[in-house]
């Protein structure tokens, strides 16, 4: 019910030819003929082929380019060539991260499972001939230069997987940040969960802000970063927003209100605006916008307005600035009426979670929530107590890198490898559910990847990965592009023992983090239990 149906034309050649075809139209009634009009299927017959080969091109465009890529990607190829080409193909994608583990086979199935799945969204929606379907417009455009990509769901996806694809398959972050760029010029705002071509409007923020700010960050190109940049500021900044609901409130009140028009979730709204204009205040600083980034930052910060002394957890506000009454920091559901349609659509204030699984959500002032709670040890105290009463959801995007987040205290290192260790060797494996959750177009799948590799994108708009626990003891990853290499070991039972200290290049490492520039430059990066 969002209004965001596509038409996908095909063109479908029979190579094994069929004993008898036609249509059929509505429930039951088959037609013996070959053209006609309205709601209708096509049928083929086969009565003693033991085998039949069918091939299907697709395209959003138009049935002349769904047969035209067809012709181009399949031709005259057969079965057997066509599976073996693909084989190959995912061979060179998945292999250039390589486990050198041998007795590891049933983690290795999951890792490269999770590489998979990891690679199957944002995909390619334009056809062999450029032409793809406009976003938010009739009709479609043409662009021979690069692929067009679709289904971004950024909601999820700006959290890991585009840092995922940034380190091991910039060839395909570039073309999917050149789209975003297009889709943003095209209309005049950031797509958020964009369809191969409509809005679908689910989820909240303005994702786009961290995914087009980390490719700055992280050395990618865009063809006009001024005009983009002061579209994205724009809107940002505008109290009359109509693509950010609640941002008149945002911005004149540094906090929304419960219960403001169109808002879903008024805690979790005001979050990703936070983080997604501190996202957008490291653009500015590329650009030497000074002014605007200082600004962009101070917005960030409204966050702090909604973080409660006495419970030691975000919680929401009506519109005098007054906490709502009644309020459970657990609470899954924000009425019982809406639960029966939505089970677990978020407590009040919260989108699909609870004040626990978002107060945490500031992977950009984490320095400024342990300022709210007094002490890092208070901080990692009440972020231990979420784990220890089972109030850590996997999951849910929001939390995910709850257990990276331990690692601040010195202390608690130890625990941050326990939780890591034992959610995914708990929650990922090799049965048909092995998944927890929704994989959100790859997002849980993303996580996985870089906690099996030890580290992890907290705050993905950043130069930094924090640290956590590998699960092989030897990974070479093959830099796209380069003749690096850059290698992950560890002297250590990963499944069961904590490292105690980590070296990169045979230098100790004084804090928990690694950069974009040291992954991709190569080296070697070691966990080390000193025996």
């Amino acid at each position: 019910n969002q209004g965001n149906e596509q038409k996908v034309y095909f063109y479908l050649k029979a190579k094994t030819t069929c004993d008898e075809s036609g249509l059929w139209k509505g429930k039951s009634k088959i037609y013996n003929k070959h053209s006609l009009n309205g709601d209708v299927g096509a049928w083929l017959s086969y009565q003693n082929s033991t085998t039949v080969h069918v091939v299907i091109g697709i395209s959003y465009v138009s049935i002349d380019n769904a047969k035209q890529n067809l012709e181009f990607e399949i031709g005259n190829k057969d079965f057997e060539t066509i599976l073996r080409e693909n084989i190959n193909n995912w061979e060179s994608v998945l292999g250039r991260i390589k486990i050198s583990d041998h007795n590891k086979e049933k983690g290795k199935e999951i890792f490269y499972t999770s590489l998979y799945h990891a690679l199957l969204h944002p995909n390619v929606v334009s056809d062999v001939n450029g032409a793809y379907p406009l976003y938010e417009s009739e009709g479609y455009g043409v662009n021979k230069k690069y692929p067009r990509y679709g289904l971004f769901s950024m909601w999820d996806s700006y959290r890991n997987v585009h840092a995922l694809l940034s380190i091991f398959y910039p060839e395909q972050q570039q073309n999917m940040l050149y789209t975003l760029e297009d889709m943003t010029l095209e209309v005049g705002h950031t797509p958020r969960w964009e369809l191969h071509g409509s809005e679908v409007n689910l989820m909240v923020g303005d994702p786009a802000l961290s995914i087009l700010s980390e490719g700055f960050v992280k050395g990618f190109k865009f063809k006009h970063p001024e005009k983009l940049f002061n579209v994205l500021y724009q809107n940002a900044t505008d109290v009359n927003s109509i693509w950010r609901p609640g941002n008149s409130e945002y911005l004149e009140d540094g906090f929304i209100p419960e219960k403001t028009k169109d808002v879903w979730g008024s805690v979790s709204t005001t979050l990703e605006y936070c983080y997604h204009d501190w996202a957008l205040s490291v653009f500015a600083l590329r650009l030497g916008r000074e002014k605007e980034a200082s600004l962009l930052v101070n917005q960030s910060h409204c966050w702090q307005t909604l973080f409660d002394n006495q419970t030691k957890v975000l919680r929401p506000k009506n519109k005098h600035g007054k906490w709502i009454s009644n309020f459970d920091p657990a609470a899954m559901n924000d009425s019982w009426l809406l639960s029966l349609l939505i089970e677990n659509h978020g407590g009040p204030g919260f989108v699909e979670g609870n004040a626990y699984q978002y107060t945490y959500m500031v992977p950009h002032d984490i320095a400024g929530l342990i300022n709210l709670f007094g002490s890092v040890e208070e901080f990692s105290k009440n972020l231990m107590d979420i784990f220890n009463n089972g109030y850590f959801s996997l999951w849910n995007e929001p939390d995910m890198i709850y257990p990276y987040l331990l690692g601040v205290d010195p202390e608690r290192i130890a625990d941050m490898q326990k939780i890591l260790q034992h959610q995914r060797s708990t929650y990922f494996t090799v049965k048909p559910d092995g998944i927890p959750g929704n994989d959100d177009a790859g997002t849980m799948s993303s996580w996985n990847v870089f906690t099996t590799l030890g580290f992890y994108p907290v705050n993905p708009a950043s130069e930094k990965y924090a640290l956590g626990v590998p699960l092989f003891n030897n990974i070479q990853i093959m830099i796209p592009g380069t003749d690096s290499l850059f290698r992950i070991t560890t002297n250590f039972n990963v499944e069961s023992e904590q490292w105690e200290m980590v070296n990169y290049n045979n230098k100790v490492l004084d804090t928990l983090s690694i950069s974009h520039d040291q992954i991709i430059s190569g080296g070697h990066l070691n966990f080390i239990i000193n025996r």
